[in-house]
């Protein structure tokens, strides 16, 4: 019952920073159909947003989360589809030898690299800064701009729910922080 409470309390308070808020986001484009989680081609705002995982199987959580966690911030990890690198296609975009531009590591890195996380007895991958669209310089992930286009540097709804599914096949468990705590700060209401 706590559970529920908890989980409809943040609901709750994400519905109202949505509507009391100025809250944008891009509109439904085929351009962007394999990193849009918005499948309302028609809708007109944020609250007319929705999308669905189809035939996905509800894995629940563990009893007690005191597992062993591995943290990582995608872009730094593996780069498994060099192809994404220059999504944008600007020439400020990709540069594995700075840390001002990004590195390249996407959700295909991190699948090829499972086994290796699993090897070390991993059962919850954290991770850092957000897979959504991100300010061009903000690699990290810290700087999202809309939280219904995922960043094409990390790979398309697709590759992400293979990623998803192998972790759940795996005994494992992909956790991340709401990126709306993120930018809460900066909302002008």
């Amino acid at each position: 019952m706590a559970s529920f409470l908890v989980k409809s309390a943040t609901l709750l308070s994400l519905s109202f920073t949505l509507y009391f808020s100025r809250t944008q986001a891009l509109s439904w484009s085929a351009d962007h159909a394999l990193w849009n989680l918005n499948q309302n081609e028609t809708a007109t705002g944020p609250l007319e947003y929705w999308g669905e995982w189809p035939a996905h199987p509800r894995t629940p959580s563990p009893a007690n989360w005191r597992v062993p966690f591995y943290m990582l911030t995608l872009d730094r990890y593996v780069d498994g589809q060099p192809s994404n690198n220059d999504a944008n296609g600007t020439v400020f975009e990709n540069d594995w030898t700075t840390n001002q531009f990004r590195f390249g590591g996407d959700a295909k890195g991190l699948m090829n690299n499972l086994d290796w996380i699993q090897d070390l007895g991993i059962k919850a991958i954290y991770f850092s800064g957000s897979p959504f669209i991100n300010q061009p310089w903000a690699s990290d992930g810290f700087g999202p701009l809309d939280f219904t286009l995922l960043d094409a540097h990390h790979g398309t709804i697709i590759e992400w729910r293979e990623l998803i599914e192998e972790l759940h096949s795996r005994g494992m468990y992909a956790v991340r922080k709401p990126e709306v705590q993120m930018q809460c700060a900066s909302l002008r209401v």
